[in-house]
C-alpha cells in the first residue's frame, strides 16, 4: 500500500459521527463548496444524477430542522445540508433499464438512495479532510420537511448532513473484524456473528 493509499484510509478510519456541535464554530463558504463538490462526483446510476443540495445556515432553519428530525445536532451545527433525491428522474432509471421488471422496480427509489448514500459519503470524507466533523441523519419528519423546503411533488428529501467542529471528544466505535465479515466465492455459515456490537440499546429518538 503506496502512502496515498494509507492517508486515504486514515482517513476513512478517522471519520466519526458528531454528536456535540461547538455553534461558535463556522463552516466557510470555500469548505462548503468543496464539500459540496464531492458529493456531486460521487457515482450516478446511467448518470442520470437525481441529487440536489439544500444548504440552511439560518438560525430559524436549522432549528426546524431539528424538530422535523427530534434531534438537537441540526440546531448546534452552523450548517446542514438536506441531501434529494428526484424521484423522476430515479424513474427513469427503470425506464431504461434493459433487464427485468424487477430491476425497473427497484430503479424508482432504490438507486436514487445508492446514489445518495456514495454522494453523502464523499461529502463526509471530505468534511473531514478540511477538519470539521459531521453527522448523517435520515430519520425525520418527511413530509413536514417536504412543505417546510417548499419542495415539489417529484423531490423527496433523503438525508440531513450536519456540518461543523466538535466540542467533545469522540469515541471510536468498535468495529467487526473482516474475519466475521469476508465470505470466498460463497456464504460462509461459520462467519455469521449474530452480536449488536456498539449498538446502543437506548433509544432518544421520539416520533
Amino acid at each position: 500500500m503506496d502512502e496515498g493509499s494509507r492517508s486515504l484510509l486514515e482517513l476513512i478510519k478517522r471519520r466519526r459521527s458528531c454528536r456535540f456541535f461547538d455553534s461558535s464554530k463556522r463552516v466557510t463558504k470555500r469548505d462548503l463548496m468543496a464539500i459540496l463538490e464531492a458529493g456531486r462526483w460521487a457515482p450516478s446510476a446511467r448518470n442520470l444524477q437525481p441529487l440536489e443540495f439544500i444548504i440552511v445556515k439560518d438560525n430559524q432553519g436549522r432549528d426546524r430542522l431539528s424538530e422535523f428530525s427530534r434531534q438537537k445536532h441540526p440546531s448546534e451545527s452552523p450548517v446542514s445540508v438536506v441531501v434529494v433525491g428526484d424521484l423522476k428522474r430515479a424513474k427513469d432509471v427503470g425506464d431504461i433499464s434493459p433487464h427485468d421488471t424487477t430491476t425497473h422496480l427497484r430503479g424508482m427509489k432504490t438507486f436514487m438512495f445508492m446514489d445518495a448514500a456514495a454522494s453523502i459519503q464523499n461529502m463526509l470524507l471530505m468534511a473531514e479532510s478540511l477538519g470539521y466533523n459531521t453527522l448523517w441523519i435520515s430519520s425525520f419528519d418527511e413530509e413536514a420537511l417536504e412543505d417546510f423546503l417548499g419542495l415539489p411533488d417529484r423531490f423527496m428529501p433523503v438525508a440531513i448532513i450536519c456540518i461543523g467542529k466538535t466540542r467533545k471528544e469522540i469515541q471510536v466505535p468498535p468495529k467487526r473484524t473482516l474475519g466475521k465479515r469476508v465470505h470466498q466465492g460463497s456464504w460462509s455459515p461459520r462467519h455469521q456473528d449474530e452480536s449488536h456490537i456498539g449498538f446502543s440499546k437506548k433509544i432518544n429518538v421520539k416520533f
